[in-house]
């Protein structure tokens, strides 16, 4: 039994969600695989074709080029292990079903905001803070590699930069 109380959270929870979450695709039964299996709701924003300005800073369900996956807070991608003759062609939600993988999610950022991001937690770890006045991001790349946030220790700086194969 959920109390009041908790359900209040979740929705709360389930909004701020909305908030930073985006799906980019053009395929209708991926939209419906996605609400069936829980990873978006009804509410959730769709766009055919994203903008920078759309993704940047945002939770985003899709496939995106490189340069644009870097600008995202994260993106998770569905993988599709879809045979050859039925690629190129509009999937019906039993055949996404069927060929859908369990979904990945990535955090892709640039060699350069790797190294800017590195320099402002190693600033803050040498100078002996547990704080920064940066814009959070520092915090939620902490995060998705499982690190506490607010940096704090050397550990911490070291573990982010080799969870990096190209650094």
């Amino acid at each position: 039994m959920t109390t009041e109380a908790e359900r209040l959270m979740t929705e709360a929870i389930e909004e701020e969600k909305q908030k930073i979450t985006v799906v980019v695709t053009r395929h209708p039964a991926l939209i419906r695989f996605l609400v069936e299996q829980g990873i978006v709701n009804e509410k959730t924003p769709v766009i055919s074709h994203a903008t920078a300005d759309d993704i940047e800073g945002k939770h985003v369900i899709g496939v995106l080029p490189m340069h644009m996956a870097a600008l995202a807070l994260t993106i998770t991608e569905v993988p599709l292990n879809i045979p050859a003759e039925l690629r190129g062609k509009e999937l019906s939600l039993e055949q996404v079903k069927k060929f859908a993988g369990e979904p990945v999610t990535y955090s892709v950022r640039t060699a350069e905001n790797i190294r800017q991001i590195s320099f402002r937690i190693g600033n803050c770890v040498a100078a002996g803070s547990t704080n920064w006045d940066g814009n959070g991001t520092e915090d939620d790349i902490l995060r998705f590699h499982g690190l506490p946030a607010r940096c704090g220790t050397r550990d911490n700086l070291h573990r982010l930069q080799y969870s990096y194969v190209d650094r």
